[in-house]
């Protein structure tokens, strides 16, 4: 489990990856958002786009074409209604609590999910495959370095980390601990074990922390449709380098879950939200 632990006030709520439809670029295959971070999830990399810079995270010679596979569809829907033109609107978006690459290295799994506070990823090397194939590419930090603590530095203008790793094997289900850790060159970042039992399956498990501030933002409105639908209206500046605010609708039902709609045009209200909500079914 490599996980993205965002220090600040992020509910812990379960964090959801939406399906590219065409919200994104065609390379992107899902995409999620944690507090003061948005993240792009491709083929080969992770694009994590932060209030000062963006990290790109690359599958270093890793399969161009793995099968990426959204696991755990949770309630609610996505819905980009941007502009005036219904037609350019994406609406009825799945979410998932997991997401999972089949094959990004032979006999490699690398499997993602988490909390809007945690990004957690698990590269599950399979019995007899070999983990020195997962070679992991940092652009946008400078090189990375080990410190004495065996934890992975990303300098850059943020406190950027990646705890010393834990790798265990499952031993019939019984989760067994292996010394490891990283094993740097230049930009690339591979792993080490000791000499293992390679029958068994091994999970790698380090943890990247970035201390960040969430972004600001307000409610403009707020109503309550006849089936007991709560609708807020605001706007949010998601990043200091932002320079307009994102106009957001978020549609709670009445058990709670969520929906999120972001649209570029001026302030909503919440009448305005309820009928362009209504408009998109």
């Amino acid at each position: 489990m490599l996980s993205l632990l965002v220090a600040g006030s992020a509910a812990a709520a379960p964090l959801s990856f939406e399906r590219n439809i065409g919200q994104a670029g065609p390379d992107v295959k899902f995409l999620s958002r944690l507090e003061g971070c948005e993240v792009a999830f491709s083929s080969t990399e992770v694009v994590l786009r932060f209030p000062s810079r963006v990290v790109h995270m690359r599958l270093d010679a890793a399969r161009r074409s793995p099968v990426v596979t959204g696991f755990r569809e949770q309630p609610g829907k996505v819905h980009y209604l941007t502009g005036n033109n219904s037609k350019r609107w994406r609406t009825n978006i799945p979410i998932y609590a997991n997401v999972r690459y089949e094959g990004v290295y032979p006999g490699v799994d690398l499997s993602l999910y988490g909390t809007r506070q945690q990004l957690e990823y698990d590269f599950i090397v399979a019995a007899r495959a070999e983990p020195k194939e997962i070679r992991l590419r940092f652009d946008g930090v400078a090189p990375p370095r080990v410190d004495a603590e065996g934890d992975l530095i990303l300098e850059g203008g943020d406190a950027i980390r990646l705890r010393k790793p834990v790798l265990y094997l499952d031993v019939n289900g019984v989760r067994k601990e292996i010394s490891g850790g990283y094993s740097v060159h230049g930009k690339r970042v591979g792993f080490w074990t000791e000499p293992y039992d390679s029958t068994k399956p091994l999970v790698i498990d380090p943890v990247l922390v970035y201390e960040t501030r969430p972004g600001q933002g307000w409610i403009n409105g707020m109503a309550v449709d006849a089936a007991g639908n709560t609708y807020l209206a605001g706007s949010v500046w998601p990043q200091p380098t932002v320079f307009s605010p994102t106009e957001v609708l978020t549609r709670l039902d009445a058990n709670g879950t969520p929906l999120y709609t972001t649209t570029s045009m001026a302030r909503l209200t919440a009448a305005w939200a309820i009928s362009r909500w209504q408009a998109s079914l």
